[in-house]
């Protein structure tokens, strides 16, 4: 509808090992990440919009571990 958006974005990072570092080009050793954002806004009244957000991380470390984490974040807005 009109009064709803939804937007999407998809993140890529990859980092080269640096010989005799701790650390990588990206953070905490980290040798790729992949990220997912999708976001949902609606506007239901004038002043009044509420919001949905998703995130989803996978991560590749160089040492071989890896991981992912999915976050949900929701928003009431007003506006004056």
């Amino acid at each position: 509808t009109k009064d709803t958006s939804v937007t999407g974005m998809y993140g890529w990072a990859e980092a080269d090992a640096i010989p005799g570092t701790a650390f990588s080009a990206i953070s905490a050793n980290q040798e790729t990440q992949n990220s997912i954002h999708v976001n949902i806004i609606h506007k239901f009244w004038q002043r009044w919009q509420a919001g949905l957000e998703f995130r989803r991380f996978d991560v590749e470390a160089f040492n071989g571990t890896s991981g992912d984490v999915n976050i949900v974040h929701g928003a009431l807005w007003f506006f004056f």
